[in-house]
Formats: C-alpha cells, sequence, structure tokens
C-alpha cells in the first residue's frame, strides 16, 4: 500500500483502535478469563464464586483537563472517580488501585501534594487503598494514571453485553450538567436566570469532582434489575450505540424522557439555551456531553415496575432487534445525529 493510503488514528477513532489491538492480543490462553478487551473492566475468576476486575485510565493535560480552570485536588479526584465509575458500570466493588504520574520538574512540590490529596480523599470515601505505582519526568505536561482492582460474586457482574429486544433502557440519573459546568469555566455559557451563582456552582462542581455510582450500582444488583450495563463518561448517545453494538441489537431513544435538569433546560424544544461562540441545547449537551459519570442500563420486562420505582426518571427508551439506534422527538419523528460523543483520535 502507498504511503498515502495508510490509514491514520484520526481515520479509525479510538473504538477502530481497541477493535484492532483486540485482534492482536487475541483471547489469552491461560484459564480463569471472563472478559477481556471490549468492557468498561477486564473479569479474571479467582475462586468458585468470585472474580477480580481490572481498569486503568490515563488523563493527560490539555486533553482531559486543563490548569486554567482545574485544581490539582479537583485532577486527583477525577483520576480516581473515573476508574471507580468503571467498576461500578459493570456491577463490582472497587477495592484497590495504584497510581503512576508524569510530572514536569517546574511543577511545585505541594501541587503535587494536592494532586495525591485529591486521589486520597475519594479512596477514603470508597474505601479503596492506594498501594503503589509510579512517578517518571513528563517534559511538558502532566499525565496521571491510576489503574484499579475491584470485586464481585461472578453471578452479579454486568457487561455491555446482555442486551434483549424489549428490554427497557434506563439511565440513573440527570445527564448534561457536567458538560455544562465545562462550558461554563470555559467561559462559554452564561444564563439570564434567576438564582444563577447558585446553579453555576452546582454544574461546575459536577464537572470538576464527579461522584461515581457505586451506590446505584448496588441498587441494581441488589434488585437484579440490569440485564446489561455501561457509564456514560464518553457520552449518552455514544455509550448507547457501544452497549448496543456489544449486544447486537438496536434502540429507541425518546429526547422528552431523557432527564435533564430543569433550571438547564429551555421550555420549548427549539429554544436556544444559550447565546455562546458555540450555540449549544441542554438535548445537545446530554446526548453528546459527555463527563456524565451516570449509568446506563437495560431491563427487562418483568423488571420494570421495580426499575421505575427505585429511578422514576431513568426510563429513556426501549432496545429493539433492527440493529440501529434511534433517536426520536416528542411526536415519533427521528431526529438526526451526528456522530455524538467523545472518542480519541477521531478527526473525521
Amino acid at each position: 500500500m502507498a504511503q498515502g493510503k495508510r490509514l491514520t488514528l484520526g481515520q479509525i477513532g479510538e473504538f477502530g483502535l481497541i477493535q484492532r489491538v483486540e485482534r492482536i492480543f487475541g483471547r489469552p490462553n491461560r484459564p480463569g478469563l471472563v472478559q477481556g478487551i471490549g468492557d468498561d473492566a477486564a473479569v479474571v475468576k479467582i475462586g468458585h464464586n468470585k472474580a477480580l476486575l481490572y481498569t486503568t485510565d490515563i488523563l493527560i493535560e490539555d486533553v482531559h483537563f486543563s490548569l486554567k480552570y482545574e485544581g490539582f485536588l479537583d485532577i486527583g479526584w477525577k483520576a480516581l472517580a473515573v476508574n471507580i465509575s468503571d467498576i461500578a458500570s459493570m456491577g463490582a466493588t472497587p477495592t484497590w488501585g495504584v497510581i503512576s504520574v508524569g510530572v514536569p520538574v517546574s511543577i511545585p512540590v505541594d501541587n503535587v501534594d494536592k494532586l495525591a490529596q485529591g486521589v486520597a480523599k475519594l479512596a477514603r470515601k470508597y474505601r479503596i487503598g492506594i498501594i503503589g505505582g509510579d512517578t517518571v519526568k513528563s517534559p511538558d505536561r502532566l499525565v496521571v494514571n491510576i489503574a484499579l482492582l475491584g470485586e464481585a460474586p461472578v453471578q452479579d457482574i454486568l457487561y455491555r453485553h446482555g442486551a434483549s429486544p424489549g428490554d427497557a433502557l434506563f439511565v440513573t440519573n440527570r445527564v448534561g450538567e457536567a458538560a455544562a459546568g465545562l462550558a461554563v469555566l470555559k467561559d462559554r455559557w452564561q444564563l439570564a436566570v434567576n438564582g444563577w451563582p447558585k446553579i453555576k456552582k452546582q454544574i461546575v462542581k459536577k464537572y470538576l469532582r464527579p461522584e461515581p455510582r457505586v451506590k446505584e450500582s448496588v441498587l441494581i444488583v441488589k434488585n437484579k434489575l440490569a440485564s446489561s450495563m455501561i457509564d456514560i463518561s464518553d457520552g449518552l448517545h455514544i455509550s448507547i450505540k457501544l452497549l448496543c453494538a456489544r449486544s447486537k441489537v438496536g434502540a429507541r431513544v425518546y429526547l422528552d424522557k431523557i432527564p435533564l435538569n430543569k433550571q438547564l433546560s429551555p421550555p420549548k424544544a427549539d429554544q436556544p439555551l444559550a447565546e455562546t461562540i458555540n450555540y449549544q441545547h441542554a438535548l445537545q449537551l446530554a446526548l453528546s456531553g459527555g463527563e456524565d459519570y451516570e449509568l446506563l442500563f437495560t431491563v427487562p420486562q418483568n423488571k420494570i415496575r421495580k426499575a421505575l420505582a427505585l429511578f422514576p426518571h431513568g426510563w429513556i427508551g426501549e432496545i429493539t432487534k433492527d440493529k440501529i439506534c434511534k433517536v426520536l422527538d416528542q411526536n415519533g419523528r427521528e431526529v438526526i445525529t451526528r456522530n455524538t460523543g467523545y472518542e480519541h483520535f477521531k478527526t473525521k
């Protein structure tokens, strides 16, 4: 193949790269593997009824965070939160973690202390032990990587596959607030509404200090509600597509059922939410904004009533057999959506 015809990462994107790497590594020829590449965490069986879960996430300055509007405490907190969310999305309990950092020599030592304190604060909240890691010099930017273990009974673990036609589609809580918080931090959003300072503080905190949905995960597992589950940190729309792809199904999602913060959403679907450089609507933020550490899960028909009792505003659609993910407005018309959500490398 000629040099000019070679594929680039910008063309295949993060998920295309994962598929290629998955083919290269194949399935390891070792006993105990339950789930490898392709879910929020890998799963290895370690006993008759027990499994360990492994996940890792890397945060890079000016890609995942900016020191212009995020503090070192916030960065440390989020670095662990993203990993906890991956473990929670599979119905498991986070247990032990290791942290590796790449740090420019010019960063003051007390800022590195704050980074560690941010990790430690969230780790204590969820009784996670941070037991090691690595430190290296980075030439020009801060890099933080955490690898986290979790555990669960084998039969309780939830995967992206498992959804069936007829299952209901649920989300644990409101979506779009974290993306709104980021827009505020970037000075791209200002709402002329009563109580704006309080609203602003709330949504900024949702972005800076995300709360992984561990309690909700426990509730879902305890009540055996879900047939599949994923976290939506990359965006609601793209997460629905990923879940459907792994389950080999489709979905119908109803815009008017997506739970929003009413203080941020306009009274009419076509009314601007804010006059900004990048004109945005609450629904667009909810679908594609990302940074929401909510859980998206599917519920078999005989469990829907129970799910509604526990998550009364969570129902947003249903799973279909046609392998097509459609977003519908309140009149049942399909809404044309671009490929929404965050995907590393993707340029086309």
